[in-house]
């Protein structure tokens, strides 16, 4: 074994720093995995330098990275594809930047130069490189770039529309990244027989079409996410239509509530008088509930699940305490965590409450928090809430279950968290989301 490339903590360095740059460009947060991805490259460097020992097998550690993606989707919770799709872009990093740039330009020079390769350059080189792998790895920590958003692996099933079309995309971009990698493997593996003009030349020219190649997957899938997103804003706005017509309806019906109202009173029907308004206020008072909030959008859609609700025959109560003006999170996003909760509260309240349906609803602002709240009885145990966030998991027979996957990916986006709590036979979904991002 030669010491001077100090086997494992190079190799456990080069592939955290790949799968690092591969997580990161698929929507994963580093710093919510970075243990998890040095204990999985540390242990994968083990074993990788032990195999290398019994036999010469260097030249197949990209193919580490391929059987490392059932590590990543079992053991970080992602999907398949986003596994994939992390492992092949770090193998883009590890033969492009690391192989192809820095270890056969190096040796390009000490070829050109004449000095022979010995133990104390291949120390140099390899500390070399390892500071780089650290210094990208840091980088990429604080700055967390991101190719593809993380919650469009997590899709709800009632967007199968969406599903398909991400997914030929995604499918897609994983036949152009092996495509990528084959080129890349087989330039480092026969680097050695090109002169060295060549040699640089493919060198840069290879760099230069991999960064192509992924801006125009990148600007691929932003094209499609765009066009979600022109789709989402017709909804809402048939939404905030339909919600503006409610209210404007209400305003048209005032002049006869208060004839109505006027005509009991003169006739010294007061129990009646009193009835009436009761339903008057009780049917103003959902739409005049929901008005303190900023964004219209966000209004039709509780509108819209309050709808629902009612149609179910179950109650929704809402307590707006903050209008959202300062939330750091999009409309979409929002409206995504709170319209998929409120739904899946409705969707149990339906299906295993018969007496007592409700679901509330509460936003308020503390500690310099969003806090969003939704509540609903339950037939849930307490045993079964630390399965709530497993993808698969779910109460209902003809659901996934991967919907809390994907909402948990949105808040963990906005550096915030969401949780269950369950208090006498109340399940209370809660989540916060800072209002300073950092």
């Amino acid at each position: 074994m030669d010491w001077s490339s100090l086997p494992v903590l190079n190799v456990a360095v080069l592939i955290a720093a790949s799968l690092m740059i591969g997580l990161s460009l698929v929507g994963v947060r580093p710093r919510f995995y970075i243990i998890k991805v040095i204990l999985v490259s540390l242990g994968t460097s083990i074993v990788w330098e032990v195999l290398n020992f019994m036999h010469d097998i260097s030249f197949l550690l990209p193919v580490v990275y391929i059987a490392l993606i059932p590590i990543l989707a079992v053991y970080l919770k992602l999907s398949w594809l986003q596994s994939t799709i992390a492992a092949l872009l770090g193998v883009v990093y590890d033969l492009g930047f690391v192989e192809l740039l820095q270890y056969n330009l190096f040796d390009l020079i000490l070829s050109v130069s004449g000095i022979e390769e010995d133990g104390m350059i291949q120390l140099v080189l390899t500390l070399f490189v390892m500071l780089n792998n650290i210094f990208v790895s840091y980088i990429v920590y604080q700055n967390e770039p991101r190719l593809i958003q993380g919650d469009l692996f997590y899709l709800e099933k009632d967007e199968e529309s969406q599903i398909t079309a991400y997914r030929l995309h995604f499918v897609f971009s994983i036949v152009i990244l092996v495509s990528i990698n084959v080129f890349l493997y087989f330039s480092n593996v026969e680097r050695d027989m090109f002169p060295p003009i060549y040699r640089v030349f493919v060198t840069f020219w290879s760099l230069f079409m991999c960064g192509l190649i992924l801006f125009f997957l990148r600007a691929m899938i932003q094209h499609k996410m765009e066009q979600v997103q022109l789709y989402m804003d017709k909804q809402y706005q048939q939404d905030m239509l339909s919600f503006f017509a409610i209210i404007r309806s209400q305003r048209h019906d005032f002049n006869f509530h208060l004839n109505s109202i006027y005509g009991l009173i003169t006739r010294q029907e007061y129990g009646a008088c009193l009835d009436y308004i009761d339903e008057v206020v009780s049917t103003a008072q959902q739409v005049n509930e929901l008005l303190p909030l900023k964004h219209p959008a966000i209004s039709a859609m509780l509108n819209t699940q309050s709808g629902n609700a009612e149609g179910k025959g179950i109650k929704m109560h809402f307590r707006i305490m903050d209008d959202l003006k300062d939330m750091p999170c999009t409309v979409y996003d929002m409206n995504k965590v709170l319209g998929n909760l409120i739904q899946k509260a409705i969707e149990e309240v339906d299906e295993h409450i018969k007496e007592g349906r409700w679901v509330d609803v509460e936003i308020t602002q503390e500690y310099g928090q969003i806090s969003l709240k939704i509540a609903n009885p339950t037939t849930l145990e307490e045993h079964q809430l630390g399965q709530m966030f497993t993808s698969g998991f779910s109460t209902k027979n003809t659901h996934e279950g991967i919907g809390l996957v994907g909402i948990e990916k949105i808040v963990t986006r906005y550096n915030g968290i969401i949780f269950p709590e369950l208090t006498d036979r109340v399940l209370t979904m809660i989540v916060r989301i800072p209002l300073t991002q950092t």
